[in-house]
Formats: C-alpha cells, sequence, structure tokens
C-alpha cells in the first residue's frame, strides 16, 4: 500500500476554465504531464530520490469540481510531502478562481 493525500474543491467556474488553470498550475509546480484529457490530468512530481516520482491526479467534474490526488509509488510513509503537494496546488487554484470570479462580478 502507498501513501497518498485527496482533497476536492467546487468554484462556480466553467470547467473548461478549471482544466486551463489546472495544466498552468501543473507546469508551474514544476511537475510532468504524463496524461491529459480534456478533465483529467495526471503528472509526475518529483520526489528528490532517484527514480521515484509520485502521481499526481487531477479530475475536473461537470458541476465545478475540483478532485486531486497525490500518490506515492513505492513508498508506505511520505512525511507529509502529499498533502503538502495537494495544498499547495489547491492554494494556487483558489488564488486564480478568486482572481477570475471577482472579475466576473466587476
Amino acid at each position: 500500500m502507498s501513501a497518498s493525500y485527496s482533497d476536492i474543491r467546487r468554484y462556480s467556474i466553467e470547467p473548461e476554465v478549471l482544466s486551463q488553470a489546472t495544466v498552468e498550475i501543473i507546469r508551474d509546480l514544476g511537475w510532468k504531464v504524463v496524461y491529459q484529457s480534456d478533465y483529467n490530468l495526471i503528472a509526475e512530481a518529483q520526489t528528490g530520490l532517484k527514480d521515484e516520482d509520485d502521481i499526481v491526479t487531477v479530475h475536473i467534474q461537470e458541476i465545478g469540481s475540483v478532485l486531486i490526488t497525490s500518490e506515492n509509488r513505492r513508498q508506505y510513509y511520505d512525511y507529509e510531502r502529499n498533502q503538502k503537494r495537494v495544498m499547495d496546488f489547491l492554494e494556487q487554484m483558489d488564488n486564480r478562481m478568486i482572481k477570475k470570479e471577482a472579475a466576473s462580478i466587476s
């Protein structure tokens, strides 16, 4: 069993906008996209250990929800690395969506 951490957020933003923001955030965080469809993305995030990248999966649902999971491939303990990775992603997503929501109100 590997260590993992997941969280979900709901935004009142169109899924297409969430999808584009997801791609930008993944790249800003330095993760490598290994699979991408309209509303799903899988990336590898470096752990600092040789040949031990973690997997980050993002699912965007039509109702405006973003589900992100970070998972170690082989380690049982992650020393909260997965939680930090998920929280970093969601912090950036929150900041971007707050700006978009504010712009749509003005």
